[in-house]
C-alpha cells in the first residue's frame, strides 16, 4: 500500500496573504453592495458593512491584514472613477481610522465575544465612535479639499459619513465576529435549533409588519430581540439585528408603505435610528445576561472550593475520639485504686 504523502500546510506569511486578500474581496464585494441604496431615487448611504468587517478581521485575525483594508477601500474609489491621490489618501485614512479604533478597543480590553456590557460600550465609544471619527476626518478632508461628492460643508458631510461608518461597525462587526467563532458549526439541541429558526421567522414577520404600515411600527421588532438577547446572546442577536436592518433598508428603496408619506423626520435619519438602538438592545441585553451567569458560576465555584477547605479543616482540628468499643470496655471496669500516702489502703481509712 502506498503512503500518501503528508499535506503541505501554508506557511504564516502565506496565510496571512490569503486573509488579506479575502479581506479585500470582501471590503469591495460589500461595498458594491452597499453603493446600490437608493430612497426614493436618491443615492443614499445607510450602512457602510465594510467597516464592520474590517475591524472583525483586525480583532480577529491582527493588525497584519490591514493592507485588505487598504487595497479594498482603494478598489472601491477607483471604481467611483476618482482621481489617484484622493483614493490613495481616502484608501488611507480609512485604514488608519480602523487601526486606531482595534488598538483602543484592545487597550480597553475588549474580547471578542462581546459578553460583558464594558465590551459593548467599547465597541460603541471606541469602535463605532473615536476610531471611526478619526477616518472620517481624514476622509472628509480629502473629499472637502478636492471637491468630490455632494456639496455640503465640512461638518454635514463629516456627521453624514461618520454615521453610516459608525453603522456598519455597530451592525457589521458583532456579525462577522460571530461567523468566525461559530464555523464549522457545532451540534446543537433539535429542539435549540427549532427555536433558533423560529426567533429568525419571528423576526422577518415582526419587519414585515413594521414596514407594511404607514403607522411606523418599528417597536414590534424589539420583543424578538428582546428574546434573542435573553435566550441565545450574540450568536442570534447579530443574525436578527443583520435580518431586520436588511428587510428596513429594503422597503426603504422599494417605497413601502411606512416610507411612502411625509414625514417631519427624514427617512434615512428614522431607518439609522432605528437600526442603531435595535442593535444596541440586542448586545446589551445579551451581555448583560451573560456577565451575570459568568458571575453567578464564579460564586457558585467559589462556594464549593470553600466547602472543600471547610472540610478539610475539620479533618484536620477535630480531636480524635476514643473508638467504641475501647470506650465501652472503660466503663465496665471499675478504676484502680492506688494506695494512700504512706503506703495505706485508703478503703481503711
Amino acid at each position: 500500500m502506498v503512503e500518501k504523502p503528508p499535506r503541505r500546510k501554508l506557511s504564516g506569511a502565506a496565510r496571512t496573504l490569503v486573509w488579506i486578500a479575502l479581506l479585500a474581496g470582501g471590503y469591495y464585494a460589500l461595498g458594491l453592495l452597499a453603493l446600490q441604496e437608493e430612497i426614493g431615487g436618491v443615492e443614499t448611504r445607510l450602512l457602510w458593512a465594510p467597516t464592520g468587517l474590517s475591524l472583525a478581521a483586525l480583532l480577529y485575525l491582527g493588525p497584519r491584514v490591514w493592507p485588505g483594508i487598504w487595497f479594498g477601500s482603494m478598489l472601491i474609489n477607483v471604481s467611483l472613477e476618482r482621481p489617484i491621490v484622493p483614493s490613495f489618501l481616502i484608501a488611507t485614512g480609512t485604514t488608519v481610522g480602523l487601526l486606531c479604533a482595534y488598538w483602543l478597543m484592545r487597550r480597553a480590553g475588549f474580547r471578542n465575544e462581546i459578553d460583558r456590557v464594558r465590551d459593548v460600550l467599547a465597541l460603541i465609544g471606541l469602535g463605532a465612535g473615536l476610531g471611526m471619527a478619526i477616518g472620517v476626518t481624514l476622509n472628509t478632508t480629502v473629499l472637502t479639499t478636492y471637491g468630490i461628492g455632494v456639496p455640503l460643508e465640512y461638518l454635514p458631510r463629516w456627521f453624514d459619513v461618520w454615521t453610516y461608518f459608525a453603522l456598519g461597525v455597530l451592525v457589521g462587526t458583532p456579525i462577522f465576529l460571530v461567523l468566525w467563532q461559530v464555523f464549522p458549526i457545532r451540534r446543537i439541541r433539535l429542539l435549540r435549533a427549532i427555536e433558533a429558526v423560529a426567533l429568525l421567522g419571528c423576526t422577518v414577520l415582526a419587519a414585515l409588519l413594521a414596514t407594511n404600515s404607514a403607522q411606523h411600527p418599528f417597536y414590534l421588532v424589539f420583543p424578538v430581540m428582546i428574546w434573542a438577547g435573553l435566550r441565545f446572546g450574540l450568536p442570534m442577536v447579530a443574525p436578527c439585528a443583520v435580518v431586520a436592518s436588511t428587510m428596513v433598508i429594503v422597503a426603504a428603496e422599494q417605497g413601502h408603505e411606512a416610507f411612502a408619506g411625509e414625514s417631519d423626520i427624514p427617512r434615512e435619519a428614522l431607518i439609522q435610528a432605528f437600526i442603531a438602538s435595535l442593535t444596541l438592545t440586542g448586545m446589551v441585553l445579551s451581555a448583560a445576561i451573560r456577565q451575570r451567569d459568568a458571575a453567578h458560576a464564579e460564586v457558585e465555584r467559589t462556594a464549593t472550593e470553600l466547602v472543600g477547605v471547610i472540610h478539610q479543616l475539620d479533618r484536620r482540628l477535630r480531636p480524635r475520639i476514643t473508638p467504641p468499643r475501647r470506650a465501652a470496655e472503660s466503663l465496665r471496669s471499675p478504676p484502680e485504686l492506688t494506695p494512700g500516702p504512706r503506703g495505706r489502703d485508703p478503703t481503711t481509712q
